[in-house]
């Protein structure tokens, strides 16, 4: 319900009125039309609420014990019940069964990564700092947005899906392809748009999860061996190396 207050006149109008929304943000007064999805139940979006519904449910049922491990690990109960849940769409998320204690892990941290290479085509990832290499006991989980314009800046949670894990191992120290994941969850990739990819590491043990690390590029995407003076002609050598003479 939108709230309307006055004076002489309307001075302040905030929230829904026939079709519309009105707000007062960081940007100034705004007014938008309310959008509602065409299809609010989406095999994804019903999927997790399953996932929801039954863990919560498997709470109940699990025993004294098993929950005493949680409410140790959370401080209380209801805090035990999120992390129950929490962890445990952690783990399901990268294909793992869940679990009904919990147990201590090392907690994973964060896994810079960068997109080298972007076109309707190609989807290469890297990681941009330290670790490389996935961590053991740990699974990276590769989430990314669909293609949008490029002035779209991606701040929503709800609108980066996970479409990839990386075993424990695995390096990604070089490029890594993720273009046939991106496709098979989003379909056909458009030139002149940007995609976001945010990784995360998740712990095999107990679903803990670590910071996420989020990187943008528009397609087609120029790496730095591509980069051109302003005369045409290349300033940096295809392995990386500045030219000194043309």
């Amino acid at each position: 319900m939108a709230r309307i207050a006055f004076s002489s006149e309307a001075e302040e109008i905030l929230g829904k009125v026939s079709g519309s929304v009105f707000q007062d943000s960081y940007g100034g007064f705004q007014v938008r039309g309310i959008g509602k999805p065409r299809n609010p139940q989406t095999q994804l979006q019903q999927l997790r609420r399953g996932d929801f519904r039954y863990l919560v449910a498997g709470w109940r049922n699990l025993t004294s014990t098993e929950q005493g491990t949680w409410i140790t690990a959370a401080g209380t109960v209801p805090e035990a019940l999120r992390l129950y849940t929490g962890s445990n769409i952690n783990l399901n998320l990268i294909s793992l069964s869940i679990i009904s204690s919990y147990t201590s892990a090392t907690l994973p941290v964060n896994f810079p990564i960068e997109i080298t290479e972007l076109t309707s085509l190609t989807f290469f990832i890297q990681a941009a700092g330290s670790p490389t290499a996935v961590p053991a006991n740990q699974r990276l989980l590769i989430y990314a947005t669909t293609d949008k314009l490029p002035t779209l800046i991606f701040n929503n949670p709800a609108n980066y899906q996970p479409i990839i894990y990386f075993e424990a191992g695995t390096s990604l120290s070089s490029p890594t392809d993720i273009y046939s994941a991106w496709v098979s969850h989003y379909g056909v990739m458009r030139d002149i748009r940007r995609i976001c990819v945010k990784a995360v590491l998740i712990s095999k043990l107990n679903g803990d999860r670590g910071g996420e690390e989020i990187f943008c590029a528009v397609s087609p995407f120029v790496s730095t061996s591509d980069l051109i003076d302003s005369d045409g002609t290349f300033i940096i050598d295809s392995d990386g190396t500045f030219i000194t003479a043309i």
